[in-house]
Parts: C-alpha cells; sequence; structure tokens
C-alpha cells in the first residue's frame, strides 16, 4: 500500500503519494490543491502556463504533458518525440519512459493514477460522469495490457479526490443510464436515493470496475471535492473557479 501525504511548498499544498514497499522508488505523483493560488485553467492560458512552469521549476521537472479534455474515453501513448501535443485532446495517457510527465485536471471528476512498476509503465486518466460511463478505466487497463502483455495482478491503481457520493446529485435520466452499465458490470450500492433525491458515488463505480478486475488499489485522497471548499476546487459549486492538477511521471 501506499499514502497520500498533504505537503507545503511556498504556500503551495499537494499531496505526494508515499510508497512504502520496494519497486515503487521511481514513481512521482502529485496532486495540486488550490491553496496557494495554482488554478490550472485552460481558459486562462497564460495563468495555465505560468501555472505549469511552477510545478516544472519547484520539483525540477519538465515535459508536463497535458491535454484538452472532453469527457471522452481517448487514450494517447506518450513519449519524448510523441508528446500530448500530436493529440490535442482526450482524457488520458500513459508512458513507458522515464522523465516523461502525464496530468489531467479535475474538478470534481475523478483522477486515477496507473502503474506498473515491475514495468516502468504508467497512466492517468481523467474519469467523470462520461468518462466513467464509457469505462476509460478499463480501457486503459486493456490498452496497457495489449501493448505491453502485462497480467492483472501487475497493475496498480491510485484514486485522486472526486465529488463523493455525498454531494453528487444527478437527474434521474443519468441514474436510469448508470443503472443499466452498474448492473451490466455487476455493482451495487452506487446508486443512492434520499430526501427525493438520487447520488451518484462516481469513485466507488470506478473502484468496482478495477477491483473486479482484479487490481488492487494502493492509494485514495477521500475527500470530497464540493465538501472541502478550502483545498479543493469544485466545478459544481464554483464552475471556472479553478482545477487542480494531477500528475504522474517516473524519473530515471
Amino acid at each position: 500500500m501506499a499514502e497520500w501525504v498533504l505537503e507545503e511548498k511556498e504556500g503551495v499544498k499537494y499531496f505526494r503519494l508515499n510508497f512504502n514497499q520496494p519497486g515503487f522508488e521511481y514513481i512521482f505523483c502529485l496532486f495540486f490543491t488550490r491553496v496557494g493560488g495554482l488554478k490550472f485553467l485552460f481558459e486562462e492560458p497564460e495563468v495555465f502556463t505560468t501555472n505549469l512552469r511552477w510545478v516544472e521549476a519547484n520539483f525540477g521537472i519538465n515535459n508536463i504533458n497535458v491535454l484538452k479534455q472532453i469527457h471522452s474515453d481517448k487514450i494517447y501513448y506518450i513519449s519524448k518525440e510523441n508528446t500530448s501535443a500530436d493529440y490535442q485532446k482526450g482524457d488520458g495517457m500513459f508512458t513507458d519512459q522515464a522523465n516523461v510527465f502525464l496530468s489531467v485536471r479535475v474538478a470534481d471528476c475523478l483522477p486515477i493514477y496507473f502503474i506498473v512498476p515491475e514495468r516502468e509503465i504508467i497512466g492517468i486518466v481523467h474519469s467523470g460522469r462520461k468518462g466513467t460511463i464509457q469505462a476509460i478505466s478499463l480501457k486503459m487497463v486493456k490498452t496497457i495490457q495489449e501493448k505491453y502483455k502485462v497480467k492483472i495482478n501487475q497493475i496498480s491503481y491510485a484514486f485522486g479526490p472526486s465529488i463523493g457520493q455525498c454531494c453528487y446529485e444527478v437527474g434521474k435520466d443519468v441514474a436510469d443510464e448508470f443503472k443499466v452499465f452498474v448492473k451490466e458490470h455487476d455493482i451495487a450500492n452506487t446508486i443512492i436515493e434520499r430526501n427525493n433525491k438520487i447520488f451518484l458515488d462516481l469513485k466507488l463505480i470506478n473502484q468496482k470496475l478495477l477491483e473486479n478486475l482484479g487490481l488492487e488499489k494502493i492509494g485514495d485522497i477521500d475527500l470530497c471535492s464540493y465538501c472541502n471548499k478550502e483545498l479543493l476546487y469544485s466545478a459544481r459549486r464554483e464552475n471556472l473557479a479553478g482545477r487542480n492538477l494531477a500528475l504522474i511521471g517516473y524519473r530515471a
């Protein structure tokens, strides 16, 4: 297992995934909160670029890859020669190269980090409502397996924060769509009705999708983005106030 630890640098608070088992030492997983003023919003390109440069300068990295996220199941292989700029639009990336850093931006949607430590393979997806029902997390696993011939028990995953079932109210149309989806995937207790309202447990759905395949979860920032106003951005609460950044890479 691993543990997300809240750290601070120059007033910026971020989570770092600390591993307490051998074989993961080279993995670099971060999740940046709103504390300190970073706001990774595509709609503000100058601020966005400045914030990325701050991360690179303060963590000694470069080549942070970003996609224009479109709530899809599109996943791309990224390398030093074949960067996200070649694709532009999508919601997932993976690599087998050192010092290539992958990121997604979230403000209620779920970031999922994928790691194959024995093979030095990493990936990340942005799984919101649309990405979840398109099973982008399963597509990432399938893509990695097909490309590298790895076994299920070699792949681990970790969650960042997302909106929780405490706050993620959905309409009947969305609930009906997910009732079909969770039944197909043998998932229970993820659509909750209370006080004449319907709530969706986005994180639990993704967890069960991956558990049912046999993957091990090694870390989880178990916080609701809507509830934790001081720490996390929430699109439902504030729309374009900002986005949190989820980042993964491995160092040579």
